[in-house]
């Protein structure tokens, strides 16, 4: 059996939709093609009203002989959409069974969808046999005509023109579609061009949607590398981008999905300028959810500030729910500051912790205890709470050489809380002494401990305690006149804060703790 396809026609289907494909047919004769919408606005500054959905059904009429003989009777028929004259990508499939033939001609609706036309070339490819019997015969692959390619526009070149009267927008589409491609408008640039531009008194595009999962302008860069979704930029005082959201909304969005995406970039070349700004109560919300990437949720690079926030309740806030990734991240590869905080009435920078063994804020040095610094402090640091250390110094510089050396000393340490008093005292004609000690003392300190040492003199003497600390003081004695004596008392605090957080001296190690060692020296080996 010979079977041999006519080269086909296309036509539009004879409803309403036939008017509109032939006004589309006479602009591909001037090499451009509208979308599949009119608009009823002649005047500039109309409004531009959508009157129709997209048509995406056109007809393919075709011509079948067999043997040299036009062919009568059913036939089963596949219309298989392809992105290229050989090989390529499949972007449809029809079946058309028991498609009635007579005399040879058919006719047969084919509907692949606003999908399978981005404005790319395509081409057909027909599979043919006798109703439900043997192997389909394949005919040659034919390139689509421009009428189907009415049913999604490739380009769009409307008029230019200038409204100064009007109240409303110069320009408005409306696609009542549903789908992630269903856009009011879409623009697409090339290479150094924008897809839409708008220049207007107050917004120059404005876009807006009542979908909780939608966005009022999406912006889609797929470039490798380089590019922006959505980029604006002001040679004034007003804002590149701007975005305004209600309760719970979000005013700018930005998501970055691949390997060192990021979501949203400020930059700004001013020396007084800013990258990113947010106003609010929240005045910028990063998130990041990558976990084996480095994406970011805020991204600021600048000259001098790379995103500065400022919020009634929170300037800069980050946020991320991967266990190894950063609410807020600031690294800085020169000498400054990777994160800096400021305030004139509040804290400069806060970190807060709310799951046991976690930290509010982590410093972590790469280098030896003398060169980098987990955390850095210039001024009195204040801590409420308990301190942990290996060990505990103090710097200063070298009384003898301040220039050239650094001075250390340990802090004395013990398992419990001690206090430590001492002082020089000189007994009396009688041999006596009285030690006066601060007037807090007996209401902060227990467990007395005391020393006592003779300094000096022509003839040795000893000294004892008199009378232990009554009152805030003590007695001393010693068995000569005029005797001086170095006397240490200690005491273990027990003021409220001491008694309700005692140190526990031995701890057992647990979880992630568990065999493992500060010094890595001290773990027997395995």
């Amino acid at each position: 059996m010979t079977i041999r396809a006519a080269v086909p026609t296309f036509r539009p289907k004879l409803t309403v939709e036939r008017v509109l494909l032939a006004g589309i047919l006479l602009y591909l004769v001037a090499g451009r093609i509208l979308p599949s919408w009119t608009a009823s606005a002649e005047e500039p500054g109309q409004q531009v009203q959508a009157v129709t959905q997209p048509v995406t059904t056109f007809t393919y009429q075709g011509r079948l002989e067999v043997d040299g003989v036009p062919a009568n009777g059913a036939y089963d028929i596949k219309f298989v959409l392809w992105d290229a004259e050989t090989d390529g990508s499949i972007k449809g499939i029809i079946d058309g069974e028991q498609v009635p033939i007579t005399n040879g001609t058919f006719s047969w609706q084919l509907d692949y969808g606003l999908v399978a036309f981005d404005g790319s070339p395509r081409w057909l490819e027909v599979f043919v046999r006798p109703d439900g019997e043997g192997p389909f015969e394949s005919m040659d692959r034919q390139e689509l005509t421009a009428t189907p390619y009415a049913i999604v526009a490739a380009t769009l070149a409307l008029p230019s023109w200038n409204e100064t009267e009007a109240t409303s927008a110069a320009l408005s589409v409306e696609n009542g579609g549903a789908g992630p491609q269903a856009y009011g408008i879409r623009g697409v640039g090339g290479a150094d061009s924008s897809g839409i531009y708008g220049n207007g008194g107050t917004n120059g595009v404005v876009g807006e949607t009542s979908n909780t999962n939608a966005s009022g302008v999406y912006g889609f860069n797929s470039a490798a590398f380089g590019g922006y979704g959505v980029s604006g930029r002001v040679l004034g005082e007003g804002a590149g981008v701007y975005g305004e959201a209600g309760t719970g909304g979000i005013g700018v969005r930005g998501e970055g999905i691949g390997l060192y995406a990021v979501g949203v970039v400020g930059l700004n070349e001013s020396p007084s300028g800013r990258g990113v700004v947010g106003y609010g109560q929240t005045g910028i919300n990063g998130q990041s959810y990558g976990t084996l990437c480095d994406c970011i949720g805020v991204l600021g690079n600048l000259a001098k500030i790379g995103v500065r926030g400022i919020g009634a309740t929170n300037g800069v806030e980050g946020q991320t729910n991967s266990a190894t990734g950063y609410g807020v991240y600031g690294e800085n590869t020169s000498t400054g500051y990777g994160v800096y905080g400021k305030s004139t009435s509040g804290d400069g920078t806060w970190g807060e912790a709310l799951l046991a063994g976690k930290s509010g804020i982590v410093g972590q040095a790469a280098g030896g205890a003398n060169s980098n610094f987990a955390a850095y402090f210039i001024g009195n640091v204040e801590v409420l709470g308990t301190v942990t250390a290996s060990t505990k110094l103090f710097k200063i510089d070298h009384p003898l050489d301040p220039a050239g050396k650094w001075l250390y000393h340990t802090a004395l340490e013990s398992p419990d809380m001690k206090n430590l008093y001492d002082g020089v005292i000189t007994t009396g004609a009688d041999g006596f002494a009285t030690v006066q000690l601060p007037d807090y003392f007996e209401a902060l300190n227990r467990d007395f401990r005391y020393q006592l040492t003779v300094i000096g003199g022509d003839t040795w003497a000893r000294a004892r305690m008199a009378s232990e600390v009554d009152g805030n003081a003590f007695v001393i004695e010693t068995d000569q006149p005029n005797v001086t004596v170095s006397w240490q008392v200690t005491g273990i605090r027990h003021d409220a804060y001491a008694d309700a957080h005692r140190t526990e001296v031995e701890v057992a190690k647990t979880g992630d703790e568990l065999g493992t060692c500060i010094e890595p020296t001290a773990c027997p080996a395995p």
